[in-house]
């Protein structure tokens, strides 16, 4: 199953945007970069110049508890 990437960080964007404004326009201004890298308009190293990825895994479960 593919998920569309693009719409899951906008529609986490669209759900913070009364609380937490500025982590809503990242979340968009991220969303729009990682298609531009996707769609071919720019490069994995251009992505990486504009963010850092942390060094430790993510676990879902952690972040959003069932």
């Amino acid at each position: 199953m593919k998920y569309d990437a693009t719409g899951l960080l906008v529609n986490a964007a669209k759900a913070l945007r009364k609380r937490d404004g500025g982590t809503a326009y990242a979340l968009a201004e991220l969303a729009e970069n990682l298609r531009k890298v996707m769609a071919g308009e720019a490069t994995l190293d251009e992505f990486r110049a504009a963010y850092v990825c942390s060094k430790e895994p993510i676990d879902p479960e952690k972040v959003v508890p069932a």
